[in-house]
C-alpha cells in the first residue's frame, strides 16, 4: 500500500521556504545598505579618533623635545658662565653634557672648542672646528680659532689663510670689532715671519677702518714702524696726536719716524717733545741727540755763516773719509 503524498502541504513548506529565503535576501540587503549607510559615520569616527592620537603624541613628543632643550640650554648657559671665568675644565663637562641633549648644535660644538682650546687640548678643539668650518666655512670665530692653532702649530700659509678667511669672513654686529682684532692678530704673524710688505698692505686697510681712534692709531703707527713703513706710521701718530698732543709715546713715535724719513727738523720737534713729557724716556733722548747732530753737520741750514758752513762741510768730509 503506497503512502498517501500530502502535495499541499509540501506546497506550502516550499513557499515558506521560498518566502523565508526571501526576507533573508530582504534582510541582508537591509544590512549591507545600513552598512553602507553607517560606513562614513564609522570612518570618521575613525578618522577623529587617529587625529586625537596623533596629537597625542604629537604633544608628548614636543613636550620631550622641549625639556631636552630646556635641559641642554641650561648646561649650555653653566658652560658659557664657566668658559667666561677661565674655568675651562668645568666648561668642557658642562658643554660635553649639554650636546647629550642635542648632538649637533652648532653653538654648543663651537663652546666646547674654545673651552678646549682654553685646556691647550688644541687636537681635540681642531678636529670641532674643522666640522664646524664644514658646516659654515665662513663663520668668522671658526676662522680665526682655526688661525690661531695653526699659527701655534707654526703652520703657517694655513695661518694666514684662515686669518683672511676670519678678516672677511660673516661677523655679527656686536663683534665686529673680532674682525680687527682679526687683522691685528694677522699682522703680527706677517711681521713675525718676516713679511713686511702683506703686513703693510693690511695696516693701510686697517688704518682706514678704525677711523680716529687714537689707541688704535697708537697701535697702528707701531706696527708700522716695525714694517718700516715710516711715511705711514708718522700720519697715524699724527691722527693720534689730535687727540692728545702730550701723548709721550706718540710723540716718540712720531720723532723716530720723523727721523727715519731725514724729516730732522720735525723729528726734533717731535723728540724735544716727547722728552720733555718725559724726562725717562732714554730711548727718545738718545735719539733727540742724534738728531741734533744731524742738523748741526748739516751745511745748508738757515741761518749760518758762510765760514761755518764750509767749516761743517770740511768736517764732514773728515768724518766721511773716517768711515
Amino acid at each position: 500500500m503506497k503512502p498517501e503524498v500530502n502535495f499541499p502541504h509540501i506546497m506550502s513548506g516550499f513557499i515558506e521556504l521560498e518566502l523565508q529565503g526571501h526576507d533573508m535576501a530582504e534582510r541582508k540587503h537591509f544590512n549591507f545598505r545600513y552598512y553602507l549607510r553607517q560606513q562614513p559615520v564609522m570612518l570618521a569616527m575613525l578618522s577623529a579618533a587617529l587625529v586625537v592620537f596623533f596629537l597625542f603624541v604629537s604633544g608628548l613628543s614636543q613636550v620631550y623635545h622641549a625639556q631636552r632643550q630646556a635641559l641642554g640650554n641650561r648646561w649650555f648657559n653653566r658652560g658659557v658662565a664657566d668658559l667666561n671665568s677661565n674655568s675651562f675644565a668645568a666648561a668642557v663637562t658642562d658643554f660635553r653634557t649639554a650636546l647629550l641633549y642635542s648632538r649637533d648644535d652648532y653653538s654648543y660644538q663651537l663652546n666646547l672648542a674654545e673651552a678646549l682650546i682654553g685646556m691647550k687640548h688644541t687636537g681635540e678643539a681642531s678636529a670641532y672646528l674643522l666640522n664646524l668650518w664644514d658646516r659654515e666655512p665662513e663663520d668668522g670665530l671658526v676662522n680665526l680659532e682655526l688661525a690661531r692653532i695653526a699659527a701655534q702649530q707654526r703652520q703657517t700659509k694655513e695661518a694666514v689663510r684662515y686669518y683672511h678667511d676670519a678678516v672677511y669672513a660673516v661677523w655679527p654686529g656686536e663683534h665686529d670689532w673680532k674682525r680687527r682684532d682679526a687683522r691685528f692678530e694677522l699682522i703680527e704673524l706677517l711681521l713675525k715671519i718676516g713679511d713686511k710688505a702683506q703686513a703693510q698692505a693690511e695696516l693701510i686697510a686697517l688704518s682706514e677702518n678704525v677711523g680716529e681712534d687714537p689707541t688704535q692709531q697708537e697701535r697702528i703707527g707701531d706696527l708700522f714702524l716695525r714694517a718700516e713703513d715710516y711715511d705711514h706710521a708718522l700720519a697715524a701718530y699724527r691722527v693720534s696726536l689730535r687727540s692728545d698732543k702730550h701723548n709721550e709715546a706718540d710723540l716718540a713715535g712720531a720723532g723716530y719716524a720723523a727721523f727715519q724719513l731725514g724729516q730732522y727738523p720735525l723729528a726734533q720737534h717731535y723728540l724735544e717733545a716727547a722728552v720733555a713729557y718725559d724726562p725717562h724716556d732714554s730711548q727718545s733722548a738718545e735719539r733727540l741727540k742724534m738728531t741734533e747732530m744731524v742738523l748741526q753737520m748739516n751745511p745748508f741750514r738757515r741761518q749760518i755763516s758762510a765760514e761755518e758752513r764750509s767749516r761743517i762741510v770740511i768736517d764732514d768730509f773728515a768724518i766721511a773719509g773716517q768711515g
